[in-house]
C-alpha cells in the first residue's frame, strides 16, 4: 500500500538538537514516501493517507508510528516542524507543502484522553540523560464515573531498567501549569480543525482508556476496516470509470 500517516508533533519544546534530528527524520520520511508511491497506478491498493490528531501527551506519534509500521507506510510527524520548514521556503518545506496539498485524505483519527489523565501522564514522563530513552513513572487508575459517561482507565507505568533509573530527569515543560496551558491552547486551535474534518466526513473519534498494549488491539481492527472500505470504494470508482469508457466508445 502506498501513502503515509501524519501526526502532529512539536519540535520547539524539545530543543534545537532534537529539532535538527526531527528535520532529518522528516526528510527521510518524505524520501521514503516518494519511493513508496512511485509507479503506483489506479489498480494498486488504496493509499493509506491518514492523519492522527490529539492533544499533547495523548500518544498520537507513538500510535501513528506503530500503525504505519503495521501497514507498511512512512510516518511523518507534522505540526510545528513542517510549518517552520514551509515558512523558511526551504526545498524540503516546499516538498512537504506539495505533498500535503496533493494528498487525498482517507481518515482523520482524533485521539482523546481525559484531561486529568493527560496531565498526570505528562507529569510522569522521564528522560534518561544517559541513553536518551523516554519512560513514564505515572501509575494511573481512574474508576468509571457514576453517570457512566467515562469508562475505567488503567495505565501502568513504563518503568526504566535499573541502569537508567539513576539518570532519569523531568523535562522543563512537564510541569502542571505548563501542561494545562498547552492543553487550553490545543483546545482553541484544534476545534476548527476538528469541525472542518467532521463536516467532510473524515473525522473519527477514538477514546484511549488504557496503555498501548491494551489499546492497539482495539484500534487496529477499526483501521483495517477503514482500509477495506477505502479499497472497496476505489474498486467501485474504477468499475464506474470503465463503464463510462465503454459507454462512450459505443
Amino acid at each position: 500500500m502506498a501513502g503515509c500517516l501524519m501526526s502532529s508533533a512539536s519540535a520547539s519544546r524539545r530543543g534545537p538538537l532534537a529539532a535538527v534530528a526531527a528535520v532529518a527524520r522528516l526528510k527521510n520520511a518524505l524520501d521514503q514516501l516518494g519511493s513508496a508511491t512511485e509507479g503506483f497506478s489506479s489498480n494498486a491498493s488504496p493509499s493509506i493517507n491518514w492523519v492522527f490528531l490529539g492533544p499533547p501527551g495523548v500518544g498520537k506519534g507513538t500510535y501513528a508510528s506503530r500503525v504505519a509500521k503495521a501497514f507498511g507506510v512512512p510516518h511523518i510527524a507534522t505540526g510545528d516542524l513542517i510549518r517552520a520548514e514551509m515558512s523558511t521556503g526551504s526545498e524540503m518545506g516546499a516538498q512537504a507543502e506539495r505533498l500535503l496539498q496533493s494528498t487525498e485524505l482517507g481518515l482523520v483519527l482524533n485521539l482523546s484522553l481525559r484531561e486529568e489523565v493527560l496531565v498526570e501522564k505528562c507529569m510522569g514522563r522521564r528522560l534518561c540523560r544517559h541513553c536518551g530513552k523516554g519512560y513514564n513513572v505515572a501509575h494511573i487508575y481512574l474508576p468509571p464515573s457514576a453517570d457512566g459517561r467515562y469508562p475505567e482507565i488503567v495505565m501502568p507505568p513504563l518503568s526504566p531498567p535499573p541502569q537508567c533509573a539513576p539518570h532519569l530527569e523531568t523535562r522543563a515543560d512537564d510541569r502542571e501549569e505548563v501542561i494545562r496551558h498547552r492543553l487550553e491552547v490545543y483546545k482553541q486551535e484544534a476545534a476548527p480543525v476538528e469541525d472542518y474534518f467532521r463536516r467532510h466526513g473524515l473525522l473519527v473519534d477514538f477514546e484511549i482508556t488504557a496503555g498501548i498494549p491494551e489499546t492497539l488491539p482495539r484500534l487496529m481492527p477499526l483501521l483495517h476496516a477503514y482500509a477495506g472500505r477505502q479499497q472497496q470504494q476505489q474498486e467501485e470508482q474504477e468499475q464506474q470509470g470503465q463503464q463510462q469508457q465503454a459507454t462512450a466508445s459505443i
